[in-house]
């Protein structure tokens, strides 16, 4: 990505990895058995506002 982007991504990255706040995953599933389907559900849910270094509003 930093070669297609010419950008060095580094520090945003590193903000993902080892700032508090991360994102937490939920999630379930359920099965129809008529259908013999497994139906899986994921989310992200985050607690209160979240900064990205650079950015000029929090997310």
């Amino acid at each position: 990505m930093e070669w297609a982007s010419g950008l060095k991504l580094d520090v945003f990255f590193h903000q993902w990895l080892t700032r508090g706040g991360f994102p937490r995953i939920v999630g379930g599933w359920t099965y129809h058995p008529t259908a013999r389907v497994v139906t899986v559900t994921l989310a992200m849910a985050s607690r209160g506002p979240r900064r990205i270094q650079g950015a000029m509003m929090a997310v």
